[in-house]
């Protein structure tokens, strides 16, 4: 395209050439990839980024792809065993952890928010620690098993 135009006005651009020699002090030889680059600038077409052209209907095609391109998650195996803080300027604001890790969590706080059960789970400590302990088959016989 640049070359077919500067074929068709190889006049006008000697021209041009030869009045910014005059007013710049350049030789032809400089001015010519100066001049060369500007005209390419000047026919052809500018790229515009998507999010400057886009119309709603290719935003809603590109966003879903996007999210097929992320619905298979490849978490890391650290991810498996313990959570992952996520920090935003060094704090943290969020973490990340498995969904079995999650159902452990709110299993334990369920048991913990059983008053009844934790009373009753603090005196059995207590007494194992104190020594206070029957053997398997006396356990087994109490309960009749």
């Amino acid at each position: 395209m640049l070359h077919d135009l500067q074929q068709s006005h190889q006049q006008d651009i000697q021209t041009i050439t030869q009045v910014l020699e005059k007013i710049t002090n350049r030789t032809p030889a400089q001015i010519k990839p100066l001049l060369d680059a500007m005209l390419k600038r000047l026919i052809e077409p500018q790229q515009h980024p998507f999010y400057e052209t886009a119309t709603p209907t290719e935003w809603s095609i590109a966003f879903q792809e996007w999210v097929d391109s992320h619905r298979t998650l490849n978490l890391p195996q650290e991810l498996l065993n313990e959570p992952i803080i996520i920090t935003q300027d060094g704090v943290p604001v969020m973490a990340a952890m498995s969904y079995t890790h999650l159902t452990e969590l709110l299993e334990t706080l369920d048991i913990l928010t059983d008053t009844e059960f934790v009373t009753k789970l603090r005196q059995s400590i207590t007494q194992a620690r104190q020594g206070e302990t029957i053997s398997w088959e006396n356990a087994k016989a109490k309960l009749g098993l």
